[in-house]
């Protein structure tokens, strides 16, 4: 190995630079918007979450819900989805909205018919938001709102979304590191 290192032309060398992959605030003046959506097979639970915070890093409102017998991917949409209503039912504008699951903005951009409802709905909250893009971000900087997911998880608490005005302290920890 040692050897195919350095006989190996310099521009065939890959160098792995790391990147910081904590949260990031939005653009100052602006929201930005998490979710989250998770599954468990085995239970059969499923649950989303999301955070909106602003430019300073702020908690302005969190959410959770969940459902039984769904796909990861239907967790992920419910959890955009209710983000964006949230957001317009506040005026919280302008938003940046992200997401972890790069099939999200994949079914945003191209359809399926499976989640066809939910995607005209998701949709139709963003255009009245001023169709703010949505952003891939990496798992490790949407650590809050994977913990409020996984709340939803958790805690089944039927068709009803829980709305947390104040960061619940399960999240507290994961909030400072991302300050």
């Amino acid at each position: 190995m040692e050897y195919l290192h350095l006989a190996l032309p310099p521009h065939s060398r890959t160098v792995l630079q790391p990147i910081d992959l904590k949260w990031a605030p939005p653009n100052p003046h602006c929201y930005k918007l998490n979710s989250d959506g998770a599954s468990c097979p085995t239970t059969g639970l499923a649950g989303y979450g999301g955070v909106i915070r602003d430019s300073n890093g702020n908690w302005i409102v969190g959410y959770s819900g969940s459902t039984v017998h769904t796909t990861s991917l239907h967790m992920e949409l419910m959890g955009l989805l209710q983000g964006l209503r949230l957001a317009q039912e506040r005026n919280l504008t302008p938003l940046e909205v992200f997401v972890d699951a790069k099939e999200v903005i994949h079914v945003l951009n191209v359809g399926n018919l499976l989640y066809s409802h939910i995607l005209n709905d998701c949709r139709s909250v963003l255009h009245q938001l001023a169709d703010p893009p949505v952003t891939h971000t990496y798992r490790e900087q949407n650590q809050v709102v994977d913990a409020m997911a996984k709340h939803g998880l958790r805690e089944y608490c039927g068709p009803l979304m829980l709305v947390f005005e104040d960061a619940p302290i399960f999240v507290l920890k994961i909030l400072l590191t991302d300050k």
